[in-house]
């Protein structure tokens, strides 16, 4: 009978109390549910019939071009052998797929390579398709712009870059992904 008429005559404390205490609630609840976005699920990946752990023929190798290959030397810290071919990816025209090779020959690196604003903004929106906008994580200066996506198995990196070649300044793009 008490707890009645405490409520009645402090409705004006109580009322604003219970409707703060049910927003943290809420809060708390949409947090939880959505801070566990940060990884993508895992899928099988295979670029041209090979996937990770897959061994290539060290002798047939083809070596990327000199240009190609001071690029991935810059964004990979890893001693690899590349093997690089024209690749045909949807409709991205200027396109090279690129294995990252251990001295075994494993496949520990693989990626699409592309140069022209249009063939990166295709492979731009390829590896969106793939991997979804909102579980990427965006890093953008002046002069390059990445994409990263990180699965239980492996990372996902999209890099756009501009490198300057004599008077010229060539946009380049890699769809790189590696085991974790």
């Amino acid at each position: 009978m008490r707890l009645k008429y405490l409520i009645r005559d402090f409705k004006w404390v109580i009322t604003p109390a219970a409707y703060i205490l049910l927003m943290i609630i809420i809060s708390l609840i949409f947090i939880m549910k959505n801070s566990n976005h940060d990884l993508i699920a895992d899928k099988q990946d295979i670029i041209d019939g090979v996937s990770f752990g897959s061994k290539i023929e060290i002798d047939k190798i083809n070596k990327p071009s000199e240009a190609e290959n001071e690029i991935l030397n810059q964004l990979i810290n890893i001693e690899l052998l590349f093997d690089s071919q024209q690749s045909s990816l949807e409709d991205i025209d200027n396109i090279k797929r690129i294995y990252g090779a251990n001295q075994n020959g494993e496949v520990v690196l693989m990626a699409y390579f592309s140069n022209g604003v249009k063939n990166c903004k295709k492979l731009k929106y390829f590896s969106l398709g793939q991997n979804g906008k909102h579980y990427a994580s965006t890093e953008n200066n002046s002069i390059s712009s990445s994409l990263t996506w990180n699965s239980k198995s492996n990372k996902y990196v999209y890099y756009n870059f501009y490198k300057p070649q004599g008077l010229d300044v060539k946009n380049n793009c890699l769809y790189l992904i590696t085991a974790n």
